[in-house]
């Protein structure tokens, strides 16, 4: 839009922010909803009860470059090493396998650990999953460790390059 010249709706020129602001305002896609707060919350009440209003709003981003933006933008949020204070390996991979939050690195007791975002109270202030925290040494040295066995495996390597070729081929049949 830059290169286009055009304009922001203040007049000004886009920036990080103005263009963040379109990817996540899905008025830009052209939908224009009312009756979407809830006890004074913005979009407080569930999506389905939302009342849409058609033809108010012209599209200047598609529905799918809209779903593809806020699927980057969450994983970006999630390996964001913004406020992270200590080195965690295993940032962003890591789910809990009782409610399949997220893992977070975090210090308790001095000590590096991994934990379910939804242990926490400001993420779960009613329900909290009851997953333990590891000692963030421990885990990092047990994947590293396989990582290593695997990396060491020439066949399974070999293999598994096999495999992903033939795969790779059968999608080109389609």
């Amino acid at each position: 839009m830059r290169s286009l010249d055009a304009p922001t709706k203040s007049g000004k020129i886009w920036t990080r922010r103005s263009v963040y602001e379109r990817l996540t305002n899905i008025a830009y896609t052209g939908k224009t909803y009312v009756f979407t707060a809830s006890d004074g919350k913005i979009f407080g009440k569930p999506k389905e009860d939302w009342i849409e209003l058609s033809d108010i709003t012209p599209a200047i981003i598609s529905q799918e470059l809209f779903e593809s933006a806020q699927k980057q933008l969450k994983v970006n949020f999630e390996k964001s090493i913004r406020n992270c204070k200590r080195e965690y390996m295993l940032r962003g991979h890591l789910r809990c396998a009782k409610c399949g939050h997220a893992f977070v690195g975090g210090a308790m007791n001095g000590k590096r650990r991994y934990r379910c975002l939804n242990t926490m109270k400001i993420n779960a202030p009613i329900e909290r999953c009851k997953s333990r925290t590891w000692d963030a040494e421990k885990l990092e040295t047990l994947v590293w460790a396989q990582i290593v066995h695997y990396l060491s495996d020439r066949d399974l390597i070999a293999s598994e390059l096999r495999r992903q070729c033939e795969d790779a081929s059968r999608l080109g049949d389609i």
